[in-house]
């Protein structure tokens, strides 16, 4: 299989029994399904295994005693048997008998087992002998392996014969993968970070099948290979995350499916499953007999394709399963149905076609305007939530202010809220609530939630709810999912304007991550002229030396080269860097120079302004009075960065920095982490010392600490990994601020990444 190409990833506690067993004879069996990695265990075994061995792997198919695997086996290492005239007669011996028609009669074969147990008696070395599919090999010749006092070790799948586990003296079962070692191994196919929606994505399609390594990097393989899978800045992302991920071509579960096969999965495979009971019914209606499908259904059953549940329902084994048969569906549309009911369910796809066939139908005229209103504002709604446009047949028959609404929000114009509800017509309700702030930043979603009221739904899918991530996970702090939704972006149908915002957040979140080269990379994907300035100054201000004079320098002359147009919120989110860039330099003159902008462009009494002024003044009642509108907008950064500036102005430092240290931590923003404790040193406050969860620490640098602490250097840890000696850097940056240290060996002796122990009473 293809997958072998691959190292072993896991197996330690496996592989240890096998080694501990084998110090003296013994039939060991390595038993698991097909694609659990039974070969590549026992390649590892023979490459760790200090004795004579011999691979009796392979083979002609009527050699079913492997007989002449045996004899290549025995020739290559007949040295290392010493010089024994007995041993080259039974070689002869059994070459002679290694032929087709010995399996002919019982006698013969009789003969050519002889023969064996002869040679192996021989030979006085003891062996340890390699059994590959031993499924295929009669017990009858793995005994007398065994009994001429040697370790067999014999891998076979999970329906191996009862009559060989019953005389092994031990049977080593592998378990399915664990989550870390899916990792490990996405991160070994992948030869680069794989984004979080990935395996995520992996294990709700696979099911049980996701901790099989072979599907799991065949499946990967095969994604790949189509497309889905591919690089963004660095980090391999999934093309639709929440579209189906089928079985690949010639998966052996896929090899049991005939046509009465294919149908019952594609009936398994729907939301409510498929009943025992019902198999008369379907046997009428498709012309086949009842008993076939039932041998159809056992067949499945016993095979693992299909799970019979307690309740007499028929279930795929898992979503890729049933995928795989899945037809191409086009939405059959009921005439009778109202778009509000597809805005309700959030199915924008189906929304689109609805409105297509109206309008097809209708042949582009209607009398009623309210219903043309209607259908255009469903095409527009449809239209920025697909990522699709809007059809000419559809442009031509609803032009109106709702088709312009798409049309500006591709073209990255700034939305307000009225402008939203009064295009929207019918399908809106009065306004409440001040959200042009969410318009200004192009994310829609919360001023749809709001215009539409209880009609709308959060969408999970589209640019539209990508888009919607990425703002909700920068503010919430959730920057993981941010990332993995800017990635999803880039694959997705949407205007440049929404990318550059997203790319430039993204870049945000990597810079303060410590995640430099892909920072770099999201910045240098937006250009000077976006139509984002000031965000695009604000980011690429924060990306260069965060104490530098010549970061102030940079951003303040981009802010005066753009100050004409500059947007909002960038506009002020980098006249507040600026400030704290002058005011950590030293530079007076510069931080007058900011605050003088900053009342130019808000006024005295805005958030903006007083937080400047705060910072260049020392004023804390300045500070304070921003602090409640920050923690009530809810920005997690912003809301550190506020307490760590109050620290500094406060005369009990302890509870902001304390605060701001956890927010930091709780967004793995490692160089907000060190610029924190470094200021929590200054004041003499002491850095609180928590255990890391494991789901605080990735399987990369799981690997990493392993790695420290087998006192391997950073050149060694990025050759292992197959990354850069800087990417390993970056995750040793990231590592220190999780585990509050500052030195390797601190890291190494901390509790991060450890397993947990149980201590009995």
């Amino acid at each position: 299989m293809k997958w072998q190409r691959h190292e072993l990833v896991g197996r330690r506690a496996e592989l240890d029994e096998l080694r501990r067993h084998s110090e003296e004879p013994a039939l060991l069996v390595v038993r698991g399904p097909a694609g659990s990695g039974k070969t590549a265990v026992l390649r590892r075994f023979r490459a760790e295994c200090a004795g004579a061995v011999l691979d009796l792997g392979g083979g002609p198919v009527w050699d079913e005693f492997r007989a002449g695997a045996l004899l290549t086996a025995v020739r290559a290492d007949f040295e290392a048997f010493g010089v024994n005239p007995r041993v080259a007669e039974a070689i002869e011996a059994v070459s002679r008998l290694c032929v087709p028609q010995s399996y002919a009669t019982p006698g013969s074969r009789h003969r050519l087992l002889g023969a064996i147990s002869v040679l192996l008696t021989r030979i006085r070395v003891r062996l340890v002998i390699v059994v590959d599919d031993a499924d295929e090999v009669p017990v009858s010749a793995l005994a007398p392996m065994h009994r001429a006092g040697h370790t067999v070790v014999a891998a076979c799948g999970t329906t191996a014969p009862r009559e060989l586990c019953s005389l092994a003296d031990v049977v080593v079962d592998l378990a399915p993968l664990t989550n870390e070692e899916i990792g490990r191994l996405l991160w070994q196919v992948a030869a680069a970070p794989v984004d979080e929606a990935v395996p995520r994505a992996l294990r709700d399609n696979l099911g049980p099948l996701c901790g099989n390594a072979g599907t799991l990097v065949s499946t990967v393989e095969s994604l790949l290979d189509e497309g889905r899978l591919a690089k963004v800045h660095g980090v391999l992302a999934l093309r639709a995350p929440r579209a189906p991920i089928a079985l690949p071509s010639g998966h052996r579960l896929l090899d049991e499916l005939d046509a009465l096969g294919r149908v019952l999965v594609g009936l398994a495979a729907c939301e409510s499953g498929f009943r025992v009971d019902q198999i008369p019914e379907l046997a009428e209606s498709s012309g086949h007999s009842a008993l076939d499908f039932g041998h159809a259904v056992d067949r499945l059953v016993r095979a693992g394709v299909l799970v019979h549940e307690a309740n007499g329902r028929l279930r795929c084994r898992a979503r890729a399963i049933g995928a795989t048969v899945a037809e191409p569906s086009h939405p059959v549309v009921p005439s009778d149905r109202l778009s509000r009911q597809f805005i309700a369910e959030a199915d924008y796809e189906g929304l689109a076609a609805f409105v297509a066939d109206v309008v097809a139908r209708a042949g582009g005229v209607f009398d009623d305007a309210g219903e043309r209103d209607e259908l255009a504002a469903a095409a527009a709604l449809a239209a920025m939530h697909t990522g699709q446009a809007v059809s000419d047949a559809v442009r031509n028959a609803l032009a109106g202010d709702a088709l312009a609404l798409a049309d500006r929000w591709f073209a990255g114009a700034r939305l307000r809220v009225a402008d939203v509800a009064e295009s929207l017509g019918r399908l809106a309700r009065p306004v409440r609530g001040v959200l042009d702030g969410h318009a200004d930043t192009r994310d829609l979603v919360p001023v749809l939630r709001s215009v539409l009221g209880p009609l709308y739904r959060t969408p999970t899918g589209g640019p539209l709810a990508a888009y919607h991530r990425v703002c909700r996970g920068y503010a919430d702090g959730d920057w993981a999912d941010a990332l993995s939704a800017a990635r999803e972006l880039e694959f997705l149908s949407v205007g440049e304007p929404v990318l550059d915002a997203a790319r430039l957040l993204a870049a945000e979140i990597c810079g303060w991550r410590g995640e430099d080269r892909q920072a770099a990379a999201w910045l240098a994907a937006v250009g000077e002229d976006t139509l984002f300035p000031g965000l695009r100054g604000w980011v690429a201000t924060g990306l260069l030396d965060q104490d530098s004079a010549d970061a102030l320098s940079y951003g303040w002359d981009w802010y005066t080269a753009h100050a004409e147009r500059l947007e909002e919120p960038g506009a002020a989110r980098l006249l507040t860097r600026l400030a704290s860039l002058a005011t950590d330099t030293g530079d007076r003159y510069r931080a007058r120079a900011v605050l003088r902008a900053a009342l130019a462009r808000y006024g005295p009494e805005s958030e903006t302004c007083l937080l400047v002024r705060g910072l260049v003044d020392g004023d804390g009642a300045s500070v304070r009075a921003v602090e409640p509108v920050v923690r009530a907008r809810g920005t997690r950064f912003e809301l550190a960065f506020a307490c760590q500036r109050l620290a500094h102005l406060s005369g009990e430092p302890r509870p902001w920095l304390s605060e701001a240290y956890e927010l930091a931590r709780s967004m793995g923003a490692a160089k907000l982490v060190t610029t924190t404790r470094r200021a929590m040193e200054g004041c003499g406050v002491a850095v609180p010392v928590r255990r890391v969860r494991q789901s605080d620490v990735s399987d990369v640098e799981l690997r990493i600490i392993e790695l420290i602490r087998s006192g391997k250097t950073n050149r060694q840890i990025a050759l292992s990994l197959r990354v850069s000696s800087k990417t390993v850097e970056k995750h040793l940056t990231r590592l220190f601020a999780k585990a509050g240290c500052r030195t390797r060996h601190a890291l190494a002796m901390s509790g991060l990444g450890a397993r947990q122990e149980l201590v009995g009473a």
